[in-house]
């Protein structure tokens, strides 16, 4: 199957970003004081980072959950499957709701507002993605 061979490689990224999202969420609080410290930031930074970045992981979760089921379904030729677009809406809501928290964090740590527009523009490209895969449902269902 050498024509999946780049989906199984992303796959493995994929599984790759689990471990490293565990390693981040144990690591977050030792790293973060000791940038703060490094840096000669207060306290104030370390607790809002961490108060930013902890409700995060979840959804940081569900969206690699969701992807790599998205590309199993790419690989057993599902891609315009209704559970394609499910896994498309579920990272594009997850990416929201990262954005809306990292935007009102940008009010107290200014570098959160680029993570915000960032997950701004990837729950933009996502549901862009998933309106096209409903679209190509619709049309193949009706035709």
């Amino acid at each position: 199957m050498e024509k999946y061979k780049h989906i199984r490689i992303s796959i493995f990224l994929i599984d790759i970003a689990f471990f490293l999202l565990a390693v981040f969420v144990v690591a977050l609080p030792y790293v973060i004081t000791w940038y703060a410290e490094v840096m000669n930031r207060g306290p104030s930074l370390a607790t809002t980072v961490m108060l930013t970045c902890y409700p995060c992981v979840p959804f940081g979760f569900c969206i690699l959950l969701c992807l790599r089921r998205f590309l199993k379904d790419v690989m057993n030729s599902k891609l315009f499957s209704e559970n394609s677009v499910y896994q498309l809406r579920n990272i594009c809501i997850c990416c929201l709701i990262i954005a809306v928290i990292t935007l009102i964090a940008g009010n107290f740590y200014m570098p959160f507002f680029i993570v915000g527009g960032t997950f701004l523009f990837l729950s933009l490209i996502t549901f862009s993605l998933k309106s096209v895969i409903k679209s190509e449902i619709i049309n193949n269902s009706e035709g």
